[in-house]
């Protein structure tokens, strides 16, 4: 197919240029991505994950973008049906000529960045996303990490202790009932960090939708690193079991 004879977001219908709904919904949404800090790259990522294409016969690519992000046909010039307001696209052209500063991080961005240690979080952002969604969908997934059983010799002891009660006809019940006390207090106690995090964990992300963006609250609760490493990112939480996500 040749190149298109409209700007995308236009059709003619009965011999007029008239708005197609469907792509102008797209033309917004490059517009309000790009003005929320989005490059060209991360925006053509999106728009080949919905169904709009610009041709039918090619995927999204960073020089569509662009010509929708320069065109002035989209504020009503040259007798087009205006789409964009003119603000936005006063600040595409500004952040386009380098006028406007770098985009403010929200706050999950700079959680993000500390949790990174200086890796751009731009790179992180999509597969930490994902990663967080997976766990909010099956927290079941949550699991303490493997560690080395530590003996518990106050527990060994009430153990001893208990039996030899019970051996002994008639039992002492009272005696009894209060090792059973003692010894499932030894052994509450003997619990690691990792099994009460680990709990924690489930229920919090239990109790969470999953996000269209990122949560800096979410990310501040069950995340304490996260690792870029070649097209993985790997999260470790707060348990210390580790999340990889492609």
């Amino acid at each position: 197919m040749g190149k298109r004879k409209l700007p995308f977001g236009y059709q003619m219908k009965q011999g007029e240029v008239t708005i197609h709904e469907a792509e102008a919904a797209v033309v917004h949404e490059i517009f309000e991505k790009y003005v929320s800090g989005a490059s060209y790259l991360e925006i053509t990522g999106m728009l080949r994950n919905q169904p709009v294409t610009y041709q039918p016969d090619k995927l999204w690519n960073k020089n569509m973008v662009a010509r929708i992000l320069e065109n002035a046909c989209y504020i009503g010039e040259n007798g087009f049906p205006p789409i964009i307001e003119k603000g936005v696209f006063q600040g595409a052209a500004e952040k386009r000529s380098g006028k406007q500063g770098s985009p403010r991080k929200t706050a999950a961005q700079k959680t993000l960045s500390r949790l990174c240690k200086g890796i751009s979080p731009a790179k992180a952002e999509p597969r930490v996303l994902a990663a967080l969604n997976r766990l909010i969908e099956i927290p079941q997934m949550i699991q303490p990490p493997e560690v080395q059983p530590s003996e518990n010799p106050q527990a060994a002891a009430l153990h001893q202790q208990l039996d030899a009660v019970m051996e002994q006809q008639p039992i002492d019940e009272d005696a009894a009932s209060i090792l059973i006390m003692q010894l499932v207090s030894a052994r509450y106690n003997a619990i690691g960090p990792e099994e009460y995090e680990t709990e924690r964990l489930r229920r919090y992300f239990g109790m969470k939708t999953t996000m269209t963006e990122l949560d800096a609250e979410i990310l501040r609760e069950t995340v304490s690193n996260v690792t870029i490493c070649s097209k993985k990112a790997i999260l470790t939480l707060k348990n210390g079991q580790t999340i990889e996500m492609e």
